[in-house]
């Protein structure tokens, strides 16, 4: 099953309070509306079928976090929902997406489609997870009381350089190494820096 709308607004995190309770607390992330989830492939008596390709399909999903295979008319894979966790992921840990501006409607949206297209394209994950040259505060730190002694640091994400690369490398029905990709995500998770951001920042 793909996602096909990957999006902040499309994840929900468990309530603090449901502890007792097994896969329904603060620990647990769920994933909703499956709205334009599609089945890849199926098998019946025996039988597998296959999703089939089709390189001019209108776009579907939030163009702010749709890859560009998707903004350029490909049908969306699997490739395509990991790449957009991805932008979900570098806009809640770190700051805007390069191409936030044009994802606002404005009178010239054929233009501005265009130019993120371009962009997308050209993001690599040095441009996606570097975190150079960033004056914003990113997503979990705006809510915080700010003094000299409690300036939040910025958790490490360059881990997701790697990852990135290969997931935008991956074939249109390439099945992903999700060993690959967890253990990329458990380095992250795992360096010093960003378990006491963790336990800095988490009410």
């Amino acid at each position: 099953m793909i996602h096909r709308d990957i999006k902040p607004c499309n994840f929900l995190l468990g309530h603090p309070e449901e502890k007792e309770r097994r896969n329904r607390g603060p620990e647990s992330i769920f994933i909703v509306d499956f709205g334009f989830g599609k089945v890849t492939q199926q098998t019946k008596n025996g039988m597998t079928t296959r999703m089939k390709r089709d390189t001019d399909k209108s776009p579907l999903g939030t163009k702010n976090y749709m890859s560009e295979y998707v903004m350029n008319r490909d049908t969306p894979h699997m490739r395509d929902d990991l790449i957009s966790c991805c932008y979900v992921f570098r806009e809640m840990t770190d700051r805007p997406l390069p191409w936030n501006d044009m994802a606002i409607p404005c009178l010239n949206k054929k233009e501005n489609y265009k130019k993120m297209l371009k962009i997308k394209k050209a993001t690599d994950g040095a441009a996606l997870f570097g975190q150079t040259g960033n004056p914003r505060d990113h997503f979990f730190t705006w809510d915080l009381k700010r003094t000299k002694k409690n300036q939040p640091k910025q958790p490490d994400i360059s881990a997701m350089i790697p990852l990135f690369d290969y997931i935008k490398n991956l074939k249109w029905d390439e099945e992903p190494d999700f060993e690959r990709i967890d253990r990329y995500v458990d380095e992250m998770s795992n360096l010093k820096a960003n378990e006491t951001f963790m336990l800095t920042n988490n009410p």
